[in-house]
């Protein structure tokens, strides 16, 4: 299977058991969609609150990902 990592990956309510951690980009864009579409499994996610790039400029939203990728590879590293 192939993704178009422009896009999100989608997830399953079977991906709440099968990962340990999902991590979701924007609470504000994405909570209201968790809590129709999986409901009660909103305590289960990390949000990152980082404005997707077409809302922000790429300039601005990039290098807030990036050091937060970083910590959550120190993170896993520790682990």
């Amino acid at each position: 299977m192939t993704y178009d990592l422009r896009m999100p990956m989608p997830f399953d309510p079977g991906d709440f058991d099968y990962y340990d951690k999902i991590i979701l980009m924007d609470r504000s864009e994405h909570a209201p969609m968790i809590d129709k579409l999986y409901p009660g499994k909103h305590p289960e996610l990390e949000y990152w609150d980082i404005v997707d790039d077409y809302i922000r400029a790429p300039e601005e939203v990039l290098p807030i990902l990036e050091k937060t990728v970083i910590e959550l590879i120190d993170e896993l590293k520790n682990h």
